[in-house]
């Protein structure tokens, strides 16, 4: 954990360098993905993988002290 006189510096320093580089790069992933599949829906599939991924997370998580996270 972060020291009080920082943490905020320190999560939004964290959050906008995901930020830019997931969000920045998700157009061009999802025109790459459409150009290669031919289906206006794979950018979807993509979104589908990422939720399957978070749900399986948070299922093994659910039962876990915080601090064991």
């Amino acid at each position: 954990m972060l020291q009080t006189r920082i943490r905020n510096t320190g999560y939004a320093t964290s959050m906008d360098t995901v930020v830019a580089v997931f969000g920045g790069s998700a157009p061009f992933i999802a025109t790459a993905m459409i150009a290669a599949t031919e289906n206006s829906l794979a950018p979807g599939f993509l979104l589908i993988g990422a939720a399957l991924i978070s749900s399986l997370v948070m299922v093994e998580t659910a039962k876990q002290p915080l601090h064991d996270v």
